[in-house]
């Protein structure tokens, strides 16, 4: 890496950290990463992953034909939409992440029809854009997300859901960019049931595990949970097996994303 864009991610890490809520989550990764390096779980998790791997186009298209080719058609929509404004921020240097599986969340969203959808990790907005444009199509159903900004990138508030186009940045759409211990707090309560959840925020397994524990009063009965690299650590899989409920693993992006599902979804 070149000595003048290491020196600006530096200086752009020191400008973020002189906030105090800011210095509280830098503090947390630290000490996550730091308990991570004692012991990694990647390998066995990978192979779980690989061996319970289910092919999405059927298994989403057994389940309903109509909708699964309307969620390729909305999705494709969605990456050309964003990829001019992806090359721009990439031509710059600033890289905020891939799309992941688009058809995955937008099936979802409208099958369930939600009135809560729950995400963590924004980014650039992918997940956001399919979520609010299945929402809008449902008519119905309000998205909470969390996340916390790149710090390494200059001024990286402004680029939070950046892709959502204007017409869908409504007041069904709550997002708060302190972390997920910060936001969680100011996003759910107790008229909050949430049925559905996207969690793409902290990789290691504590913050899977701390995240689980905190929106546990604020699921529905019926509910589906989607988990992005799973294949990083074994919480995914410990969940499934303590909650004893129906589960899929898919590939996306030569990662694994695990979907569980629970009450009327089994």
């Amino acid at each position: 890496m070149p000595a003048k864009i290491r020196l600006e991610q530096f200086i752009n890490i020191i400008r973020f950290a002189s906030n105090s809520n800011n210095q509280r989550v830098l503090i947390q990764k630290i000490f996550a990463k730091v308990k991570n390096l004692r012991g990694s779980e990647a390998s066995h998790a990978e192979k779980w992953a690989k061996a319970n791997m289910t092919n999405l186009d059927g298994w989403l298209e057994s389940l309903d034909s109509a909708l699964w080719q309307s969620s390729v058609s909305e999705s494709e929509k969605i990456r050309n939409t964003s990829l001019p404004t992806i090359s721009k921020l990439k031509s710059q240097g600033i890289e905020l992440g891939g799309g992941g599986s688009l058809e995955l969340i937008y099936f979802w969203t409208r099958r369930i029809k939600p009135d809560f959808v729950l995400e963590t990790g924004v980014a650039a907005g992918w997940s956001s854009y399919a979520f609010l444009n299945a929402l809008k199509a449902n008519g119905n159903g309000k998205l909470l997300s969390s996340d916390f900004p790149y710090f390494r990138i200059k001024n990286p508030e402004k680029y939070i859901g950046i892709l959502v186009p204007h017409e869908l940045r409504s007041c069904n759409w709550q997002v708060e960019i302190n972390g997920d211990d910060l936001n969680l707090p100011k996003l759910l309560n107790s008229e909050t049931k949430l049925q559905l959840i996207h969690y793409d925020s902290d990789k290691r397994k504590s913050g899977r595990v701390r995240f689980l524990s905190k929106i546990e009063l604020y699921l529905d009965e019926d509910y589906v949970l989607i988990m992005d690299d799973i294949q990083n650590d074994l919480a995914f899989k410990e969940y499934v097996e303590k909650m004893n409920c129906t589960f899929r693993v898919i590939s996306s992006e030569d990662k694994y994303v695990g979907v569980a599902l629970f009450g009327t979804y089994q």
